[in-house]
């Protein structure tokens, strides 16, 4: 699958959690309220949506739910700059279950978010003149050595095959900002259900100077 096309779009405002095709920004679309930040949604009932705490929850300890480390990384790694770009590929199984798009980055360089939900890896290409790497991996998955297939309703989610949690004091494991995986070379792969961020240092986009 090939990325072409970056070309920066700016919005201020962009608050989006996670990618969709084409981009809201794209679209005009400035700005994504979450609905409902712990437990109840409205009089109806529990809310299976809140990024913390049991559905239902209104008092106690509370926990946060996988969405929640995907808003914190989404934070620390994003700007406000989403780079227009287009995937490619043959095959159709490929296209109707990845998705990729390009943003300026919090450090600026490029960030790639994805989203494989794809049951075998799959690579990604780069336009001519972006290299993949060097480049810091954020890689999501449902269990420490990749997916987890009896794991992909759970509620536990891991960074590069380190579990992300938090203690009943609110202290995150690991800490925030959360590290990333350094990676020197290579082209890019996505791993099997899984998604991610993908900040590529070596290159040097002039949409994101």
């Amino acid at each position: 699958m090939c990325i072409s096309s970056l070309i920066r779009v700016s919005c201020p405002h962009a608050r989006s959690l996670l990618p969709s095709h084409p981009h809201p920004l794209q679209l005009g679309v400035s700005q994504v309220n979450r609905q409902d930040l712990a437990g109840w949604s409205s009089e109806g009932g529990p809310s299976y949506y809140a990024l913390l705490g049991k559905p239902g929850w209104s008092n106690g300890p509370i926990s946060p739910h996988p969405d929640y480390f995907t808003a914190l990384l989404w934070k620390q790694l994003v700007g406000t700059a989403v780079l227009a770009s287009a995937l490619a590929s043959g095959d159709p199984s490929v296209s109707a279950t990845v998705d990729a798009h390009v943003w300026c980055g919090t450090g600026g360089h490029p960030v790639v978010t994805y989203f494989n939900a794809n049951p075998a890896a799959v690579e990604l290409q780069l336009p001519a003149g972006v290299p993949a790497s060097p480049r810091t991996e954020f890689l999501l998955t449902s269990g420490a050595a990749g997916y987890d297939p009896t794991a992909l309703t759970g509620d536990r989610i891991f960074l590069n095959g380190n579990l992300l949690s938090a203690d009943a004091s609110g202290a995150l494991s690991p800490p925030f900002p959360f590290p990333g995986r350094a990676v020197p070379s290579g082209g890019l792969v996505l791993p099997p259900l899984s998604y991610g961020f993908l900040v590529l240092e070596g290159a040097a986009t002039p949409a994101c100077a």
